[in-house]
């Protein structure tokens, strides 16, 4: 009988606890909105796309940090190199690739300037972006050989980054490009034309140009001669005046100006090759 109260007693409380939970008003809880005036800081700072440069010489500095006798010593020790070998080695040094990444603005620039030779490929491109902290060493094909990519970030590693971290821009660079230029030296490439090839291959031009000139003028000459065999020996009626033809001067020639516009690529391009590094 008591257990019978017992529950009669739970289920009255039950029933009572269910009807006052029932009567409480739902509250909504509606969301916050956001107010689109308002972005968020990262929007507000879009990375923009770098122009390409002008190539003028094989330093280029556009952050000011390199000075200018480093500058102009390396500038001659580059240009020798392509005298003595053919091969050119440019060197960018730039705040920021922008929205660009170090690999992507490195093939933009290698195929805007063309460095190396023609069908020989034989340039490289340093490429330091100083506020991304950032750099790469583009390698063209033909140099694929004598500089891997396992040797180009050995140079890096070795060469470049701890000097970079020391503030050392311009002995970081140094030192990497002596490596680039012995590994060069001592790769098989073609021969550069000397001055007198060039002079040669002229007078070999002007030869040939002036060998169909000749012939052109001997059959106008046996031409001639013939007419006045034929109206010398002739006993018809009539005379032939002499009608005189004017000799043709065939004049022909190349000319050969060497005109200083500066430093420019030679129509190379980028194998892909070469490899990227953080300071």
């Amino acid at each position: 009988m008591k257990h019978w109260i017992r529950l009669t007693l739970c289920l009255f409380i039950w029933l009572g606890s269910s009807a006052a939970f029932a009567n409480v008003p739902s509250v909504a809880v509606s969301p916050t909105p956001l107010d689109a005036s308002r972005e968020p800081p990262f929007i507000e700072h879009h990375a923009q796309r770098v122009e390409l440069p002008a190539l003028k010489s094989p330093v280029t500095d556009l952050t000011g940090t390199l000075d200018s006798a480093w500058t102009t010593a390396m500038k001659q020790r580059l240009l020798a190199l392509q005298q003595r070998k053919g091969s050119q080695i440019a060197i960018l040094m730039l705040p920021s690739t922008g929205e660009d990444s170090i690999e992507q603005f490195a093939t933009r620039v290698f195929e805007h300037w063309r460095l190396g030779r023609r069908g020989v490929d034989d340039g490289v491109l340093v490429l330091v972006a100083k506020d991304d902290h950032r750099m790469r060493i583009e390698v063209g094909y033909g140099l694929e050989g004598a500089i891997p990519d396992v040797v180009a970030a050995r140079i890096i590693r070795e060469n470049i980054v701890p000097a970079f971290r020391n503030g050392d821009f311009a002995g970081g660079i140094e030192r990497a490009v002596s490596t680039l230029v012995r590994l060069i030296d001592g790769e098989v490439l073609p021969d550069v034309p000397s001055n007198n090839d060039l002079a040669g291959f002229v007078r070999l031009l002007l030869t040939l140009l002036a060998i169909p000139a000749v012939l052109y003028l001997l059959y106008r000459l046996i031409r001639r001669l013939q007419w006045r065999w034929i109206a010398s020996s002739s006993s018809d009626a009539y005379s032939r005046g002499g009608s005189g033809d004017s000799g043709t001067s065939v004049g022909s020639g190349d000319s050969y100006s060497s005109s200083d516009s500066g430093f420019s690529g030679d129509g190379g391009s980028s194998g892909g090759g070469g490899d990227s590094e953080s300071w």
